[in-house]
């Protein structure tokens, strides 16, 4: 049965009367229901009217964006076309960091709302701080729900996320996302800084239905329910946000507790930019909120089943205007989707650039190493691979038993065949495999 929302009005349940803010909330989702099935063509169309709307704003009421759009040939009069839009220089973290100032209106229309901060967590070495509006807080709060809404999660199951920047509690409902539109059952927030058997513990205590965490966490918290023999029977759905998402962790999820993985791709600075799609593994972008494209070297749209470089139009943010942002990740394109649904695909998301493989041709390649099928993948706890030089591979190791030669010349001809090229491996034992400060665990990532 659909979820009805909450109503407001006393000895009124059905159909319900909900608050001003909810109504709200359900008018975007009414619209998104729609314009997801919209051709190709008219999300191209109607993603223009909002950039036009965006850069005769950024123009007029920031010192980057003026300067920088002038020199490209563009004023507060141009009609912003997908073939003028290319000229737009890319947009780098180095800017924002060193121009966020000018970068920031003066003028930001009242009604989108108060202005806040969002942070990102510099993975790639360089943290950046821009400001956004209750405007684009609202369309991230509306994604949010679509992806509730399209994988048909039954808002009443026990709800917990293990993640960076939560405090250890219980609360009666979910997120604000579910919360402020639909009753809820209960939530439950872990700091992901506890031990993976305190995790473990935790999610049997509360008998958690859906659970959000990170990857790689999700990883280690799997292979240790197989290797104890340890049932999370309540567990219903898996979601997974902020790295890489591999065919093995789907795997591994499902001989461990028979779950399904869900993937978002997001990003504190942006918000969500792409959805798993309901019917499929690969990703529907987010185009009423973001315009994004997927660039080759040479800076041209890529085709279906080329893989480039991730760049971003924030489409609602009128506080720090983010046009053509290059994110630093990399994804694959994907062809239509058979679900019928006109929004772009992304077959896979590739991480940042640092998680390419760069050859020796100068090329960069996604990194597949097919670790669960090393031949001594039972005596390893934990794995990282590091390309230290353009030629040499570092496989560093947390082993429950010693590796042997013929074990580590194994692994080394599944890395080259994998890899179509003769790298120099190498092998570093550790006790620990410890994470950055943000939590993101890169399986692979390289220095070259």
């Amino acid at each position: 049965m659909d979820a009805i929302p909450q109503s407001t009005i006393t000895g009124i349940s059905w159909p319900a009367l909900p608050s001003p803010e909810a109504s709200a909330r359900l008018s975007i989702m009414y619209q998104l229901g729609r314009t997801q099935w919209w051709s190709a063509e008219a999300l191209e169309t109607n993603q223009f009217r909002q950039v036009n709307r965006l850069v005769r704003h950024a123009v007029s009421s920031t010192r980057f964006y003026h300067d920088r759009l002038t020199a490209a040939g563009i004023d507060g009069h141009t009609e912003i076309t997908p073939e003028m839009f290319l000229k737009i220089p890319l947009l780098q973290r180095g800017d924002i960091q060193s121009r966020i100032k000018e970068m920031t209106s003066t003028a930001v229309p009242q009604g989108h709302g108060r202005i806040g901060v969002a942070r990102s967590s510099g993975s790639t070495g360089q943290p950046i701080q821009i400001y956004s509006t209750s405007a684009s807080q609202f369309f991230w709060m509306a994604f949010s729900l679509r992806d509730h809404l399209w994988h048909k999660r039954d808002f009443s199951r026990p709800y917990a996320e293990i993640r960076v920047g939560v405090e250890n509690r219980d609360d009666a409902r979910w997120g604000p996302a579910v919360s402020r539109v639909f009753p809820t059952g209960p939530a439950a927030r872990l700091n992901i800084k506890e031990s993976i058997d305190t995790q473990i513990r935790w999610l049997q205590k509360h008998r958690i239905y859906y659970l959000l965490s990170y990857p790689s966490n999700i990883r280690e918290m799997a292979k240790k329910c197989l290797e104890a023999g340890i049932l999370l029977p309540d567990l219903g759905q898996v979601r997974t946000f902020g790295e890489t998402v591999s065919d093995e962790l789907r795997d591994l999820c499902r001989r461990a507790w028979n779950v399904e993985v869900k993937d978002m791709y997001s990003s504190m600075e942006i918000g969500y930019m792409a959805l798993q799609c309901p019917d499929h593994g690969h990703y529907h972008v987010m185009s009423e909120g973001v315009l994004l494209e997927v660039l080759d070297d040479a800076g041209n749209p890529c085709k279906p089943g080329d893989i480039g470089r991730v760049v971003i139009t924030d489409l609602h943010n009128f506080a720090t205007p983010m046009i053509r942002y290059e994110i630093l990740d990399y994804a694959q394109v994907g062809a239509p989707c058979p679900c019928g649904r006109g929004l772009p695909v992304l077959k896979r998301i590739m991480g940042r650039q640092r998680n390419m493989m760069k050859m020796p041709d100068g090329t960069r390649r996604w990194p597949s190493f097919g670790m669960r099928q090393w031949p001594c993948a039972e005596k390893i706890n934990q794995i990282q691979i590091i390309q230290k030089e353009i030629d040499l591979l570092v496989v560093r190791l947390v082993v429950k038993a010693p590796l042997t030669a013929t074990d580590e010349q194994g692994i080394t001809a599944i890395i080259r065949e994998r890899a179509e090229y003769p790298f120099r491996v190498t092998f570093e034992y550790v006790d620990v495999i410890e994470k950055p400060a943000n939590f993101k665990f890169d399986l692979f990532f390289s220095e070259v």
